[in-house]
């Protein structure tokens, strides 16, 4: 069901990014899973082993004919992101928001109103918290659910599972500090920064129109600036949307580089030279 056809140079190039009109509304296509904690190997094969199967079963209630290709992929950090492929693009916004709605479901232990194949993959990605395993995250490019417990054995029952509320996070406008060392391939808009605080991967989403913020910070320290989804329980950065602004952060006795701090004209005497022409008088 996920296929693994990811390019190095896809993923590297972010210049290979077919460019969205500026304004315009991306629909969710991408789903992510993350462990949280010390994930053995073991563990995190059964998670991704799990969402495939519900993101199988989800698809085949919206009558198939999606292909799902693997996006991005660390086990060290035991995420994982999917991208749906496929002529109805209305098929894969579906599945993705009904992934999230499982996630919200889980977190308010309400039954999964769905068949037994989508509840029964969804209970164990649910019940992988514990046992080494701190969190369970859902995450799409509109919203990111946070499990910290895992579900009863007897849900409660709920007449609509969308309509729950909340997702477990708190979000706010803000700033995160932290390495940039992931991006995804094509017109996803996304990418991996690292947190300088707890070095925990944070999920960030561009908006359209945004690729060009990217060029001169992949491998870099930044300071990202927009919508940040933190985790209620030690306020870590989760995600941040909305991106609004990204500051690469100028590395300790690069004096070279704070002349960007001004503009210069392009016929201006660069700092060392004056240095230079004033010590030898």
């Amino acid at each position: 069901m996920i296929h693994g056809d990811v390019l190095f140079e896809d993923i590297c190039q972010l210049w290979i990014l077919p460019k969205t009109p500026k304004g315009q509304v991306m629909a969710p296509d991408t789903i992510t899973l993350m462990l949280e904690g010390d994930v053995t190997l073991e563990t995190f094969a059964t998670a991704v082993k799990s969402l495939d199967s519900l993101i199988g079963a989800l698809t085949l209630e919206e009558g198939g004919g999606i292909e799902w290709r693997i996006e991005d992929l660390q086990p060290g950090s035991a995420l994982a992101t999917i991208k749906g492929y496929s002529p109805q693009s209305e098929r894969v916004e579906r599945v993705v928001r009904g992934y999230n709605d499982i996630g919200r479901a889980l977190r308010e232990n309400v039954r999964i109103n769905r068949g037994r194949k989508v509840s029964g993959p969804a209970m164990k990605l649910g019940r992988l918290v514990g046992n080494g395993v701190k969190r369970v995250r859902f995450e799409t490019q509109e919203e990111t659910v946070v499990l910290h417990h895992p579900p009863a054995r007897r849900p409660r029952t709920a007449d609509n599972v969308v309509s729950l509320p909340g997702n477990g996070t708190v979000v706010a406008f803000g700033a995160v500090e932290g390495e940039v060392q992931t991006l995804t391939k094509r017109n996803v808009l996304r990418f991996t920064l690292y947190d300088v605080l707890n070095d925990r991967p944070v999920s960030c989403y561009l908006q359209s129109g945004q690729e060009d913020l990217m060029r001169e910070v992949w491998g870099k320290h930044a300071i990202v600036e927009g919508l940040v989804n933190r985790d209620p329980t030690d306020g870590h950065p989760i995600a941040v949307r909305q991106v609004s602004k990204i500051t690469p952060k100028l590395e300790e006795g690069d004096y070279t580089q704070a002349r960007a701090i001004l503009p210069l004209k392009p016929d201006a005497e660069l700092p060392e030279v004056t240095i230079m022409r004033l010590r030898d008088g």
